[in-house]
């Protein structure tokens, strides 16, 4: 079993458990770290299916409009969409870009912990943390990054890793452009 916890200093403490192959959700111990938990839309687990199957499908066959997952948080109303391509036909922002230059990072998070989760349904569950943590660093070109901290434990409470899933959200547009895992805290590991 591994252990995942993320926290703040402006949200209470979120664990993250991954059982034999499957990860889940391990809840908060008090009646009020329950209430609090459910007021910000925790996923209930990681093993569980976090995505749509059928939003997913709409991605995958090129609706970059359509809305994944959506935030009211601080900065305004987010949404990260399926995306949007250049001229050169390559995704550039939402879940599409994050698959395409992304999902082997993720994916080598789920493999350490014992594998048998979705790559994308634990980005989305970091994607969720970093974007709830805090208010974002403006990042320049009229973007905004989001990030905080998440420790992975083993299943004696060692820990074994921290990441720092980094976000960038357009300024503008409020559209998740990317989301990556990084060991770098605070935005300061920013790349495409």
């Amino acid at each position: 079993m591994i252990l995942v916890r993320s926290g703040n200093m402006k949200m209470h403490q979120k664990i993250l458990a991954a059982a034999m192959v499957t990860a889940a959700m391990i809840g908060p111990v008090s009646g009020a770290q329950a209430a609090t938990r459910a007021s910000t839309g925790t996923p209930p687990g990681l093993g569980d299916e976090k995505l749509s199957a059928t939003t997913i499908a709409l991605c995958n066959a090129g609706f970059g409009d359509v809305s994944v997952q959506s935030w009211d948080v601080t900065a305004g109303h987010l949404d990260m969409f399926c995306g949007d391509k250049d001229d050169d036909d390559t995704w550039v922002s939402g879940y599409n870009h994050i698959r395409d230059r992304h999902q082997g990072d993720w994916q080598a998070i789920v493999d350490s912990a014992g594998g048998g989760g979705n790559w994308d349904d634990l980005m989305m569950f970091m994607t969720d943390q970093s974007i709830r943590a805090d208010d974002p660093e403006p990042e320049g070109d009229s973007k905004l990054c989001y990030s905080t901290s998440i420790e992975i434990h083993d299943e004696d409470g060692a820990l074994l890793s921290v990441y720092n899933p980094t976000v960038i959200v357009s300024a503008n547009t409020r559209k998740v452009i990317t989301s990556y895992p990084t060991i770098v805290p605070d935005c300061a590991g920013v790349r495409d």
